[in-house]
């Protein structure tokens, strides 16, 4: 039988691919997508841990958030199964119908388990579940400013602060007030703690040089012309900007996570630990994040450019107002067939802070499980849903070529992730920089605190 742990991964991603194919969107953008898949993973790591105590049984790892004994015989499994079915059918309701044919065909799995005990899981796994939402439900990201239409944020004005992108000037402003929603894991004074440091001024050597490193290697081909063999092969294998049919990066982290716990031979109890961790790291990352983000107000490179200041005798670009970055693919005819700057100040990187949390997470992980001489060293192979053979760009037609990247290196990841929004031009590099220091804080943070093995 397929890792029970995987199934409903498998499940939640595709959910996450499918809400950013359809609007209205039901958890849209990085961060809201990020707490869904936490929430996921949550309910079914802790009804997993729980369900092992029916019985008398001692569960394989403390439970985080819930400690309840099922009240008759409880399939882990399925408590798994029936908690990961109740968080999704929640958060997004329109695609209930598939949620329900998952769990058929989930359930169908389990023919050979004893029957009482798997309908007993998948009742305890729903109360589970039910605990975890009512924990979140106050967690204050139903606040409406944070969408893109109703957002209260008003851009300064001065030079460095953030501002619209003047190729997409209605595109609204996300996430205004996501810094105060309530992490799972992290208390109040971690997430400051885990905040990264003010970023370059503008007339700072820093800042210039970053300055000249994306005005050159971000800019937009010229008309006729392709896109750099280094802008496609790690630009655009790591984009996943919410876009149709590839969903946002945490689906693009927990697709390569999923094959370094393949590599690992992961087993049950150890799949549901790492997916749980790192996916309840990315969420805590994204509310540090964005905390930042509107608390250090930096322009993206699009205003930057268009709006520097030359001095004379200063080595670095001049101003450029016609400057354009590659631009965040909008891949399968995505955002009326434009590439884009995301909708939000540029400092730190979210992508930065996601996968240096995730993926600190998943080496923290390997190095609690003393399996690895060096819980860094890994050897797999992926392929991105952006560089697929089938994906194609903007205007919907061209397709892009299939790309298949060898990791060696979980350090060598979190490094290309950072990098790649540099050429992409949608990003200065001290902001992938501030993302991974942020990253790293709550991915150890996260990960040495729950779900660890008894």
């Amino acid at each position: 039988m397929q890792s029970a742990a995987l199934f409903w991964n498998d499940v939640a991603l595709e959910a996450n691919k499918e809400d950013h194919t359809n609007t209205p969107r039901e958890a849209g953008g990085p961060t809201y997508s990020a707490r869904a898949l936490a929430l996921v993973h949550a309910a079914m790591a802790d009804a997993f841990a729980n369900a092992h105590r029916a019985d008398g049984g001692a569960p394989p790892f403390p439970p985080a958030f819930t400690s309840a004994i099922p009240p008759g015989p409880a399939l882990p499994a399925a408590a798994l199964g029936g908690a990961a079915h109740a968080v999704l059918s929640f958060i997004h309701k329109r695609q209930q119908p598939f949620f329900d044919a998952s769990r058929t065909a989930f359930v169908q799995q389990l023919a050979g388990a004893n029957q009482q005990a798997v309908q007993g899981g998948l009742a305890f796994g729903q109360a589970v579940a039910q605990t975890i939402l009512d924990r979140a439900a106050d967690d204050g990201s139903e606040d409406p400013t944070n969408s893109n239409e109703r957002s209260g944020y008003v851009p300064g004005g001065l030079n460095g602060m953030h501002a619209p992108d003047p190729l997409n000037p209605d595109q609204g402003f996300f996430g205004w007030r996501y810094g105060n929603v309530t992490p799972l894991v992290l208390k109040r004074r971690d997430a400051l703690a885990a905040l990264p440091p003010p970023p370059p001024q503008t007339h700072e050597k820093r800042y210039l040089k970053d300055y000249v490193e994306v005005y050159r290697v971000g800019r937009k081909p010229e008309a006729g012309s392709r896109p750099t063999d280094e802008q496609v092969r790690i630009g655009i294998f790591w984009a996943y900007d919410g876009v149709n049919k590839i969903g946002t990066p945490p689906r693009l982290y927990n697709q390569i996570l999923r094959e370094v716990g393949k590599a690992d031979r992961l087993d049950e109890a150890e799949w549901v630990a790492m997916l749980a961790q790192a996916n309840i790291a990315m969420s805590d990352a994204g509310i540090v994040a964005w905390q930042a983000k509107y608390l250090y107000n930096v322009w993206r490179p699009i205003v930057g450019v268009r709006q520097h200041v030359e001095i004379s005798g200063r080595s670095d670009e001049q101003q450029d107002p016609n400057w354009e970055p590659l631009g965040a693919p909008a891949s399968n005819g995505s955002n009326n067939g434009k590439d884009f700057t995301p909708p939000f100040p540029a400092y730190p990187s979210g992508h930065a802070t996601f996968g240096a949390a995730c993926f600190t997470a998943l080496k923290r992980f390997r190095q609690q499980r003393n399996r690895h001489a060096d819980p860094d060293r890994i050897d797999i192979k992926f392929v991105s849903d952006e560089l697929n053979g089938v994906t194609t760009d903007a205007d919907g037609v061209t397709k892009r070529p299939r790309v298949e990247q060898h990791f060696r290196s979980i350090d060598a990841m979190i490094e290309a992730n950072l990098v790649s929004r540099v050429l992409l031009g949608v990003h200065w590099r001290f902001d992938g920089d501030g993302g991974k220091e942020s990253g790293v804080k709550v991915g150890q943070q996260v990960a040495d605190n729950i779900y660890r093995k008894h």
